[in-house]
């Protein structure tokens, strides 16, 4: 089952963001997995259901609260399909009050609401991770530089 399938099975909202997003922005970005932030403002219990129910035979390579082996908590599940699919239950300091707005001013695309430009840069940034300081720093030289 490809990401797609089960991102159209999820009927509740959500948003693309990572390098999926920058890629969908316009700018050319490699691409290994989506990153799809679920509402959080859905109950737990609901989400874990939800995340459960559209994974199905999928192997779900780590789950929402599992410890990455970094001594980090994930707080998201990958699912295995084809891209990888990474539903996120909570991103940096973004609170789930946060959505709401983030989603109203999305743009459309084929996979889906995609995160404003300078969200994801904002996501990137406060992730705290080498890589994704890369990845913003990145970005912000190929706005600066068209």
């Amino acid at each position: 089952m490809s990401a797609i399938s089960v991102l159209g099975e999820l009927n509740q909202r959500y948003l693309i963001v990572g390098s999926t997003a920058i890629q969908l922005h316009g700018f050319d970005w490699g691409q290994r997995d989506i990153d799809a932030w679920l509402d959080p403002t859905i109950p737990v219990d609901e989400w874990d259901a939800l995340v459960n129910r559209v994974a199905r035979h999928h192997q779900k390579i780590w789950n929402r609260g599992d410890d990455n082996g970094r001594g980090g908590i994930q707080h998201s599940t990958r699912i295995g399909c084809s891209p990888k699919l990474d539903l996120i239950h909570q991103i940096g300091k973004f609170q789930p009050s946060d959505f709401d707005a983030v989603f109203d001013r999305s743009l459309i695309s084929e996979l889906g609401n995609v995160a404003p430009l300078d969200v994801v840069l904002r996501m990137k940034l406060q992730a705290n991770r080498g890589k994704d300081f890369r990845h913003f720093m990145k970005l912000i030289q190929m706005i600066s530089n068209p």
